[in-house]
């Protein structure tokens, strides 16, 4: 979508749409936990959510 003469003009129609969802978590042996829950409420910020949809993308909901 960031070519030159693209234009997204909508999701794909019906059962053509695709749709992912992706999680995240922290390893209980993870060597820096508090770093990796920065990056997952990162990801999770209206920020991330804003450019999410910005991009065309849906934000997911947080759990």
């Amino acid at each position: 979508m960031d070519l030159p003469g693209v234009t997204v003009v909508g999701p794909l129609p019906g059962d053509t749409a695709l749709s992912s969802t992706f999680g995240g978590g922290v390893l209980a042996s993870a060597s820096r936990p508090d770093l990796a829950r920065e990056v997952l409420d990162h990801l999770g910020s209206d920020t991330a959510a804003h450019t999410a949809r910005a991009r065309g993308m849906r934000a997911a909901a947080r759990a």
